[in-house]
């Protein structure tokens, strides 16, 4: 599904958010006409769902190099860009991974200690 989460430990215990600060939290994915901020690219659009059920939003200009960065709403990330097909078959339609209760689930299982899983079979090409 194109993200991952990995704990983190001090070993003089502690969190990590104590000692750094904290940053955004997990949000769900963006419904339909969301509106997404890429700054400093100053791409702003409304999403849109593809029929596989993933994110997806039209923004002209982003180079090799911004898979993996946030879709932020207020103080939560609602999809990082990739997810499909290796980020999508043309330049102009970025897509995320859905972020859902599956995403939460996991989340919540890596921050309780839990057992890690196998990444899924990589999505065929374009």
């Amino acid at each position: 599904m194109d993200y991952a989460f990995a704990r983190v430990s001090r070993p003089s215990g502690g969190s990590i958010e104590a000692a750094v600060g904290s940053a955004l939290m997990l949000g769900t994915e963006p419904a339909p006409g969301n509106q997404i901020s890429r700054t400093p690219f100053g791409c702003q659009n409304s999403t849109g769902m593809n029929p596989l059920g993933f994110p997806s939003f039209w923004c002209k200009g982003l180079v090799d190099g911004t898979s993996g960065s946030p879709w932020i709403k207020g103080a939560a990330v609602t999809g990082v860009t990739g997810g499909l097909q290796r980020g999508g078959c043309t330049q102009w339609v970025s897509y995320s991974a859905p972020f859902n209760e599956r995403t939460a689930a996991l989340v919540a299982r890596a921050e309780a200690g839990g057992r890690g899983e196998a990444p899924p079979l990589a999505f065929l090409g374009c």
